[in-house]
């Protein structure tokens, strides 16, 4: 039996697209499998159309669809249309359902290595990594994340302890030279200050620039000792500037908690990209208002706004409106415009790809699509 594993391709981007978030969890479940081939049809710029061609051959085709599932759900239509045969596995995070209105063959989750061997129809483990299927079937150079310096590699830190996470960054390294920076998927930070610090050991002597997302909580120690072992940029989930919201959602912090952590991201040179999440049960005009005022009086490299139209009294389209404005007052300052321009010109040594940066850059501040995901 021959396995594929596939990110499907995005019919909304062009062929001379490229960038975007590395397939790390979906590398990782296909680097346990012995003799398999992952595509990575989005960073490739295939079309729906040549997808059925990339997988003749294959018995057995695992496709993410973790983070988009309509797509994933195009992709499997037309293979079952090219090869009625084929089997195809949608592959998920934890607790989510596979994509609707389309019979799978099977739903695997991304860290279930023994049911992804088991469709596969492998006994034994293959003893491989993300590394070995980035370096075999992915162009590293390709992947490129506003927010992350370029190129970067991604290290799925899920279920890892600190000192396996270090080995592969180390490997990492090695590996790959070129790279300028890790991305540890998973918040391997966030648990509580002892794993982090336990992470810091960890890492500092492996000697590269790594970041992470975790929860606005550890204390000024931890991100000291954090940065101190080459963190130099962290995903912070603040989601909203409303103490009521927070409360209500269950988050163990406040606003002031919140703050206090992104100033001692500034104190240790920690940038911060803030995720704030707009809409939901209990959101009004007030606390739009609040978390606006928060997110724009941080000490913030960049922002995220992620929507939630179910269970709240807005609109998808009212929420897109919101987050456009928050994005214009936010990224539309000089401070931001002329930081900005500063990155573009350090990153001199590959200016086209930077010029495009700072162009895909101006065009989500003005429209407001300044979401990113991993």
């Amino acid at each position: 039996m021959r396995s594929l594993f596939l990110n499907p391709p995005d019919p909304r981007a062009g062929r001379s697209e490229r960038g975007g978030w590395m397939p790390t969890r979906l590398s990782r479940l296909a680097g346990g499998i012995p003799s398999v081939k992952l595509v990575d049809a989005r960073v490739e710029g295939c079309s729906s159309g040549e997808i059925p061609l990339l997988a003749r051959g294959f018995d057995r085709v695992f496709v993410d669809a973790g983070w988009r599932p309509s797509d994933a759900r195009r992709t499997a239509r037309a293979l079952k249309a090219s090869d009625p045969r084929v089997r195809l596995a949608a592959v998920v995070h934890a607790g989510q359902p596979a994509p609707d209105r389309f019979a799978w063959d099977a739903r695997i989750e991304y860290g279930d290595a023994e049911a992804a061997r088991a469709f596969a129809r492998v006994d034994a483990p293959s003893g491989g990594d993300e590394m070995d299927v980035y370096e075999r079937d992915l162009r590293v150079e390709r992947y490129q994340v506003p927010i992350l310096s370029r190129p970067y590699l991604g290290i799925d830190a899920n279920d890892r302890s600190p000192v396996e996470i270090a080995q592969l960054a180390s490997e990492a390294r090695s590996r790959f030279p070129s790279v300028r920076e890790l991305y540890l998927v998973g918040s391997p930070a966030s648990a509580e200050p002892g794993r982090a610090e336990a992470l810091a050991q960890a890492m500092t002597p492996v000697g590269i620039r790594w970041s992470c997302a975790m929860e606005p909580t550890l204390p000024g120690t931890a991100l000291a000792a954090l940065s101190k072992s080459g963190l130099g940029r962290v995903r912070a989930r603040f989601r909203s500037g409303s103490d009521a919201l927070l409360t209500k959602r269950g988050f163990p912090y406040d606003a002031a908690r919140a703050r206090d952590f992104a100033e001692d991201c500034r104190r240790f040179s920690i940038a911060v990209h803030g995720l704030f999440v707009l809409g939901g049960e209990g959101e009004n005009e007030a606390t739009l208002a609040q978390t606006r005022r928060f997110a724009l009086s941080l000490p913030l490299e960049s922002i995220q706004t992620n929507l939630r139209a179910e269970g709240g009294s807005y609109s998808r389209k009212a929420l897109r409106r919101e987050a456009r404005r928050l994005s214009r007052r936010f990224y539309l300052r000089p401070r931001m415009l002329f930081a900005r321009l500063a990155r573009t010109l350090r990153e001199a040594d590959d200016r086209p790809a930077a010029l495009r940066d700072a162009n895909a850059f101006f065009t989500s501040a003005w429209t407001g699509r300044t979401g990113v995901s991993a």
